[in-house]
């Protein structure tokens, strides 16, 4: 799961929530963006897909 920590539409504090109600989820805050990441940090969301994608998040 990705959120923004300035996110007015689904504060960061939603997203924690749904994270631990997910088995094995895990959450990534973009600290410099709101609600639209992909606009607010467009380089940073696409290393963390990319970074999930080639399951580097499971080391």
């Amino acid at each position: 799961m990705i959120a923004g920590r300035h996110d007015w539409i689904c504060a960061p504090e939603f997203s924690e929530e749904i994270a631990q109600a997910i088995p094995n989820a895990q959450l990534k805050i973009f600290e410099n963006s709101g609600h639209l990441i992909r606009v607010d940090e467009p380089q940073s969301m696409l290393d963390e897909i990319a970074k999930f994608l080639s399951f580097d998040h499971l080391v």
